[in-house]
């Protein structure tokens, strides 16, 4: 285990190298956030509604959603099809360490890195708009921050999935573009999943961003069913990451001679 928190810590180094490209991306958290504000406070000045959601609750939905967002991997594991490509996985895979766990590492390590920086940085910013913001309760807080841990580890096995596909198609390019958009689309970044079609809410993209972001503001129904259904997408998407894994290598092996 601690070889593996040790590939953490070097990607939250690698990420200190660059501090005013940190600083930067911290400043950037914020801007949609006060454009959300804006554009919000301007469109329910008149009669405006949008699903059942009041001003309050669709500012601090998006707040949960861009923290959501500067936590999950989303497409970042594209770079595991370049390293697929180019044959640098074949240096990985020759050491004494789980190839999968300590990508898991890395990627996590920057991603909780991004996250705490995006608090920090919003944190001043919900104290001056606090009126408008829905706060939630330590219950909801546990059950947030357990629906986000879950809707990360969806979001690494999407991701793996797709990149695996490298082993068998080439370049999932395409793909992953599509995958990015349909994941904005029917995750709940671009518009929140319970005002699409009921059939897309089954699929299991709504837990990448919608679902963490309405637990934390205490609006999650059928909370049990939702937990269940959550853990059989990992479970699916944890067996077909091994599945892809272990026949990529072999198709791979016998490739390279």
């Amino acid at each position: 285990m601690k070889k593996y928190l040790s590939f953490a810590v070097v990607s939250i180094k690698e990420l200190f190298r660059w501090r005013a490209n940190v600083i930067l991306q911290t400043t950037m958290f914020l801007l949609p956030l006060l454009g959300y504000f804006f554009f919000f406070k301007l469109l329910y000045t008149g009669n405006f509604q949008l699903g059942n959601y009041n001003f309050k609750q669709l500012f601090t939905y998006y707040f949960w959603v861009l923290l959501t967002y500067s936590t999950m991997p989303s497409t970042g594991s594209y770079e595991l099809v370049e390293q697929i490509k180019s044959g640098v996985i074949i240096h990985f895979l020759s050491k004494p360490v789980n190839f999968l766990k300590s990508w898991v590492a890395l990627t996590t390590g920057g991603s909780i890195t991004w996250a705490l920086f995006f608090i920090i940085s919003a944190v001043p910013v919900i104290l001056f708009l606090k009126n408008y913001f829905v706060v939630p309760t330590p219950e909801n807080i546990l059950l947030g921050f357990l629906f986000l841990s879950l809707g990360y580890i969806l979001s690494l096995l999407l991701g793996l999935s797709l990149s695996l596909t490298a082993f068998f198609v080439g370049d999932p390019f395409g793909v992953y573009e599509i995958y990015g958009m349909t994941l904005g689309l029917l995750g709940g970044a671009i518009i929140p999943v319970d005002l699409l079609p009921k059939l897309l809410q089954y699929l299991p993209f709504k837990y990448i961003y919608f679902t963490p972001a309405k637990a934390f503001i205490g609006a999650l129904n059928n909370v049990a069913q939702e937990l269940i259904i959550c853990i059989s997408y990992i479970l699916f998407f944890g067996l077909l990451v091994q599945i892809l894994w272990t026949k990529g290598l072999k198709r791979y092996e016998a490739f390279g001679g």
